[in-house]
């Protein structure tokens, strides 16, 4: 599942943990994000919020509170049914998704056009 996040707001998003959890094990979604191989990587609970969770999960992300993610681009992430919220440690969970979210660029982040710059122009004669 691909999704969006945007910095230092809340993002909702859905994914179908629940095809792949095993009954009576919890409900506790325990979220790993990671920038790159080696890189950059968080830790977090997330809480799901589905009216209707036999079909869907939902979940909402605040970027600067649950997980500050410093770079943009693309992230990996994989969720994991844990036995209770206060263990972090993934190898005591059920890995239930693998997925890919994308961090968009703050206005910081973003080119800018410098006006002084000139570049020559062709004309065809």
């Amino acid at each position: 599942m691909l999704f969006y996040v945007k910095k230092g707001v809340s993002n909702e998003f859905a994914l179908t943990l629940t095809e792949l959890a095993t009954e009576g094990e919890g409900t506790d979604w325990l979220f790993i994000a990671k920038k790159d191989e080696g890189g950059e990587k968080h830790k977090f609970f997330l809480a799901d919020t589905s009216p209707s969770i036999d079909r869907y999960n939902l979940f909402t992300l605040i970027e600067g509170t649950d997980a500050t993610f410093t770079g943009s681009g693309e992230w990996e992430y994989e969720a994991y049914q844990m036995p209770d919220q206060d263990d972090t440690d993934e190898t005591r969970g059920n890995l239930v998704e693998v997925g890919k979210f994308i961090v968009e660029r703050t206005k910081d982040e973003v080119p800018t056009h410098d006006a002084d710059t000139t570049a020559p122009v062709y004309v065809k004669d």
